[in-house]
């Protein structure tokens, strides 16, 4: 019986952690989405350079330490922003000196496009009877928007 009431008290005491692990998780959610709402009335909700403030996302894993943490956070913030702005010109002249990578600035657009911080992305070199063009990708730098 004393075995048997120890396994009944270390699930009870398991499941108690649990759930104030839960409820921790919970209002630190509610909290960051308090944040978010906060923030996204502080900026532009027009502009699509800007990451979505809108929802949090939760991560499933309870990390060792804050340091691994922010990183493991960083690391789903780049993956939800790749391809968040983009987009594709074609040069009427080719510039065979373009590499994927390089940052870049354009210019004659929308502010909120003109200010964003680009980088190249897919480059594709055109040999045509139209001559030699270029045809460039633009993606909007993740590490310079968080």
């Amino acid at each position: 019986k004393a075995a048997k009431a120890t396994n009944n008290l270390a699930a009870q005491a398991r499941a108690e952690r649990a759930a104030a692990t839960a409820k921790r998780r919970q209002q630190r959610a509610d909290e960051l989405n308090k944040q978010s709402a906060a923030a996204a009335t502080a900026q532009s909700a027009n502009d699509p350079t800007l990451p979505d403030t809108g929802t949090a996302k939760m991560l499933r894993h309870i990390y060792a330490s804050r340091y691994t943490a922010e990183r493991a956070a960083k690391a789903a913030f780049n993956a939800i922003q790749r391809g968040v702005a983009s987009f594709e010109i074609v040069l009427a002249h080719g510039r065979e000196d373009l590499l994927p990578e390089l940052p870049a600035v354009v210019s004659g657009f929308k502010p909120q496009i003109d200010n964003a911080p680009w980088v190249l992305g897919t480059i594709t070199h055109t040999i045509s009877d139209g001559g030699y063009t270029t045809r460039v990708t633009l993606d909007v730098s993740v590490e310079d928007l968080g």
